[in-house]
């Protein structure tokens, strides 16, 4: 996602916390947190939830209260426009891919990392990643398709290209911290409800 002066700006997860927060009536407030520090703020109560998430990615999932899965999306490669596009992890054989500090990726590119195959470098601002990527100092970055694709459209980012293989695929959902159970359920109703009334799907397409 992509934060200007310490703000979230605009985001498909900014769309649906807005939409959530209007209709409980509750104040909105977005925290920076890094990708290593979300469980322990779940749990703490530092924040109520996180969206564009899955159990894998959570030690103690079990002990979150999870809604249904909101959409799907993928796991895809951004490079030069002029680079043929890659459709396995060896074509990324001895490059520097743009990473999330943190963040969860596919086993393959994972195993890669870990055996200096692929060297990763982790940039936690997705659109610095791609000015990163645009100057030369990156071969590729790992972003999910319907982020990164929004964020070259809407800043009008040339040279790049989306690859159209997918790294992992992924049904994504909301995560709630439950210290306060009753809140934490509330929370968990009203984002099932509003997917289940499409909702939802409507804010997602706004980021297709």
């Amino acid at each position: 996602m992509v934060t200007r002066d310490g703000q979230l700006g605009n985001s498909l997860t900014r769309a649906i916390g807005e939409r959530v927060a209007q209709e409980l009536g509750w104040q909105l407030q977005f925290v920076d947190t890094p990708n290593a520090r979300i469980d322990e703020a779940l749990e703490t109560g530092r924040i109520d939830l996180i969206c564009n998430t899955q159990p894998d990615w959570h030690a103690r999932a079990e002990h979150l209260l999870w809604t249904n899965v909101l959409y799907h999306d993928a796991d895809v490669l951004v490079v030069p426009e002029g680079e043929p596009a890659p459709h396995s992890v060896s074509a990324l054989h001895g490059k520097i891919v743009g990473t999330s500090l943190g963040y969860h990726y596919a086993p393959a590119l994972t195993e890669a990392f870990d055996k200096g195959l692929v060297q990763r470098l982790d940039v936690r601002d997705i659109e610095t990643r791609l000015r990163m990527l645009q100057r030369g100092r990156l071969h590729a970055s790992v972003d999910l398709r319907r982020a990164v694709s929004h964020l070259i459209r809407q800043h009008r980012l040339e040279g790049l290209r989306v690859s159209q293989w997918s790294l992992e695929e992924m049904a994504l959902s909301c995560v709630i911290g439950i210290q306060e159970q009753a809140r934490a359920e509330q929370l968990r109703d009203v984002i099932n409800r509003l997917q289940e009334e499409g909702e939802i799907n409507e804010l997602v397409s706004l980021f297709d």
